[in-house]
Order: structure tokens, then sequence, then C-alpha cells
């Protein structure tokens, strides 16, 4: 199979795109009073440090995430956003970059380049997670279900929610063999909504079928900056793959805890059919009294709020943070697997400054030949978002 560059066209399209949003808006917002166009984005600036001696060589600063991005009206129902990340040398990377459609009080359309989320840790915004990166199970399997092209849907109520849809190919492919198709669902429910508790329960499932047949699924421990993956499958034959996870989360004032399981099963008929899995549990606290803002009709929790910001005479916002997270990618002893234990704490100046220090113990064993691959990373960002 020739493979080709096939972001730089859809990127292209994006701009061309906006453009129109932005001509189309403007007399729309002036004739009809509708809000304006706003500007958003954000910088993540990280320090990681290697305590293993195999990546020592690669300590320092990276620009983890430069986001910027337009969204605004262009009639009562009808909506928009254009969202790029810069942070990279090459050409810019389309995030969430769609029109949206509300059709009722509670049901919206999406159609572009969107997420169906697979998990709580990726419904909540990488702005507002509490660590600097999500979970290992989170990241290695939204292979299937992350950025595409695609349509969804969102209905919800007060204590629940319902995301489904069908993605196509990713735009920033740029091996341009993932033009393939799948479906995807996440179902949340809050039994318990309080203004001081709440209970948090939600499935999600996927179906993907690749072009090319070949999937594989690989991490980084849970501080990155080099291209180091201790966890990795290998890259596999599949006509199709399909993952589930389950979730719950609760929050009593200042402490939160959320956990999350996903199994991944390829349908390999040559080779017989190959399974994945992972999980983790994590736990915040905050010191300076603050609770995690919760989305019962999205399933997603919000970005901390300082009760006493900085820049009006108080402290901020001192969060401690704790995660286990486990990942099994072997299967018929090929592959690794093994565990990331995370300990962090978060300080948010304000409602556009958090300072973030997380410390990460690794290990994966190869079932290949059993060797062994653990160590120390250590990471600190700093974060502006508006």
């Amino acid at each position: 199979m020739k493979f080709h560059d096939i972001s730089r066209p859809y990127i292209g399209l994006g701009a061309i795109g906006l453009s129109f949003a932005l001509s189309v808006a403007a007399p729309a917002c002036l004739a009809a009073d509708l809000p304006d166009i706003t500007l958003f984005g954000r910088v993540q600036l990280d320090s990681v440090f290697y305590g293993d001696w195999a990546n020592e060589g690669d300590d320092g600063l990276t620009v983890r995430r430069a986001r910027i991005g337009a969204k605004g009206a262009l009639s009562d129902r009808l909506s928009f956003q254009v969202d790029l990340d810069v942070s990279g040398s090459a050409a810019p990377k389309l995030e969430d970059t769609f029109l949206r459609y509300q059709a009722s009080d509670h049901t919206a359309l999406t159609l572009g380049y969107n997420k169906i989320y697979h998990s709580l840790d990726a419904a909540t915004s990488d702005a507002d997670v509490p660590f600097m990166e999500r979970s290992m199970v989170s990241s290695a399997f939204e292979v299937g279900a992350g950025g595409k092209w695609g349509v969804s849907a969102l209905t919800s109520g007060k204590n629940w929610s319902l995301q489904y849809g069908v993605t196509l190919t990713d735009p920033n492919d740029t091996v341009g063999s993932k033009d393939g198709w799948g479906v995807g669902m996440r179902a949340t429910y809050t039994p318990v909504l309080t203004p001081d508790h709440i209970l948090h329960l939600g499935v999600s499932t996927y179906y993907r079928d690749e072009s090319d047949n070949l999937v594989g699924f690989s991490e980084q421990p849970e501080v990155r900056k080099n291209g180091f993956k201790p966890f990795d499958s290998g890259i596999q034959v599949a006509d199709h793959y399909r993952y589930m996870a389950v979730e719950a989360a609760t929050e009593w004032k200042r402490l939160s805890v959320q956990a999350e399981y996903g199994g991944m099963r390829l349908a390999a008929p040559s080779a017989g059919p190959a399974s994945y899995a992972g999980a983790y549990v994590a736990a915040t606290y905050s010191l300076t009294g603050e609770q995690r803002p919760y989305d019962a009709g999205r399933g997603k929790f919000g970005h901390l709020q300082p009760l006493r910001s900085l820049g009006d005479g108080g402290p901020g916002a001192v969060e401690l943070a704790a995660r286990y997270s486990w990942l099994d990618l072997e299967d018929a002893e090929v592959g690794t697997r093994g565990h990331d234990i995370t300990v962090g704490v978060n300080w948010y100046a304000n409602t556009q400054v958090r300072l973030m220090a997380n410390m990460v113990h690794f290990q994966s064993e190869n079932m290949v030949d059993h060797s062994v691959s653990d160590g120390w990373v250590y990471g600190l960002r700093a974060q502006a978002k508006w």
C-alpha cells in the first residue's frame, strides 16, 4: 500500500472552513445580536527529568501542548469551533474542529473533527486532568476513539449523558493508511448528585475497522518527553478490533476518587483473537478546600476553581494527587505488561494559571525475553489557559 501524507490538505480545509465561518458569523452576530466570536487556547510547558540512565540524555524542556482556537454562533442553533495544535515544528495539527447543531434542549449533533469519548479521563480536558498525563489505559486504547472526521450526537439530562456516533479517518495521520471506519458510544449516570457529593458511573465501547488491517498499542510513562515506550504490544494484524470500558467516580467535598477498567479484543483469523486490558485508580485532595467541578450532563470533571485566587489576595488552590495504573499489552507471550505509580501536587494561582509537579515510577516486563524496564520520571509543568 502506498503511504501518503493526508494531514496538510485537511488542515488546509480547516483553515478555509474557519475563514468561511468567520465571514458568515460576523454579519450574523451583528444582525441577530448573537454572541461574539471567542478566542481560546492553552500552553503547557514541561520540564522532564529521567531518573534511569537509558533516557537521562533526554532531560529538558518541551512544549507539551500549544493550542489556539476560535468558536462562535452562526445562528440560534448552529455553532462552530476551530482548534489547532501548533506545538510541533511541522504543520499545525487539527484538534476539535466542527459544526454543531442544537437539535433540542437535550440533544446536540456534531459534524467534523470531533471525539467520541471512551473514558472519563478522555472526556475531561487535558487542561483539567489533575495529572500531567492521562492514565495509560486511556491513552493506549484511544487509537480507535480519538479525534477523527465523523458525526456524533450527545443527548443528556440532569444526571445522565449518552454520546454516540460514527468515525472515519484521522486528518493528522501522517502515514495515510488509517482511513477506516468505526462506531462508538459512551453512557454515564450520576445516581448521587448533591452540592457536596457525587457518584458517577459510566460505560463505553467502540468498534473499529482499519483499511490496512494493522493495529498496535503502546504507551509511555505518565510523564513524557521523548519517544520512550516501555509498554508495547507490537504491530498486530486485525480485521477489526473492539473496546469496552467501565468507569466510576465519587467526590465528597474536597476528596475525589475515580477508577476505570478497559479491555481490547482484536479479531485476527490467521493467528486467532488477541486481548489486552488496563485499569487505574486515582485520588485527589484539595488542601485549600476546593471541590472539583462536575458536569453530569457531559459526564466529566472541569477545572478546579480556587476559593481565593492569588490576584485577590488569597493563596490560590493546592491539590494533592495520586494514581496507580496497570497496563497489560501481552498476548500469547508477545508484548509487555506493567504498571505506573504517580504522585503529584498542583497549585492553581487562579482559573487560568496552574503549576504541576509529578513523580512517576514505572515498571514493565517484556514477555518474550522477560527483561524488565523500570525507573523514575520527574516532571514540572507551567500551564496557562484562556
